[in-house]
């Protein structure tokens, strides 16, 4: 199978969500894998009643990198990724961070 995956700014995150989320997510949340210009993340294909089940924990924590989480799963059940690099896009849904 092929996925797509979605092309982010890390400016969508904020400075602090995104260290926090590179460090503090292994295990505890969606899988993220840290690279040079920013973090994959991987977008649940889980129910909308379970994918929502297993986030109780990043509204309060990644309620920025949540947002981004849901805007991948409205635009495709093939989105499997969400890149977030320095150079992404940004999405007019999706506030923006300068840092």
């Amino acid at each position: 199978m092929i996925g797509r995956y979605l092309d982010l700014s890390t400016a969508h995150l904020g400075a602090r969500e995104m260290h926090d989320a590179a460090h503090q997510l292994h295990g505890s949340g969606p899988r993220v894998i840290a690279h040079e210009h920013g973090l994959w993340v991987h977008v649940s294909q889980e129910p909308a009643e379970a994918f929502e089940g297993e986030t109780v924990h990043l509204r309060e924590s990644f309620p920025h990198l949540l947002a981004a989480l849901r805007l991948a799963r409205v635009l495709g059940s093939d989105v499997f990724w969400i890149n977030f690099d320095a150079d992404g896009e940004r999405h007019e849904q999706l506030p923006v961070y300068e840092w």
